[in-house]
């Protein structure tokens, strides 16, 4: 009986050690995961060559630092501190279909695309 008593204990440390190490390697982990930003910005093409990007702002807003603007894979435009509303033109649009990437960058150091539309 005292066995029985004894095996039981030791079942139940060997768990909760167990429950421990992977509770702390699985939490550990959660550390490196970045989340993802909510900020918005959209392009119009009012004719061949000007394309006009607008900044829409949204939740992390303030922690945005810039916005960097790729228009068919050429050097981008960088947009430092845009303000919610406001309107960036560019250059470089073509008759056919144009490719417009954003990318943010933040207070961080985090980049995260937030727009990539083919016009």
């Amino acid at each position: 009986m005292i066995w029985l008593i004894a095996i039981l204990i030791v079942f139940i440390g060997v768990t909760v050690f167990l429950a421990a190490f992977i509770s702390a390697f699985v939490f550990g982990m959660a550390g490196d995961v970045s989340h993802t930003y909510s900020v918005a910005a959209t392009v119009q093409q009012p004719d061949a060559d000007t394309l006009m990007v607008t900044y829409h702002g949204g939740k992390d807003a303030a922690e945005l630092t810039s916005l960097e603007v790729t228009v068919n894979d050429k050097q981008p435009v960088i947009w430092d501190y845009p303000i919610i509303g406001e309107q960036k033109v560019l250059s470089g649009g073509t008759v056919g279909k144009d490719h417009v990437l954003v990318t943010g960058q933040f207070a961080n150091g985090e980049r995260q695309v937030i727009l990539d539309i083919f016009l």
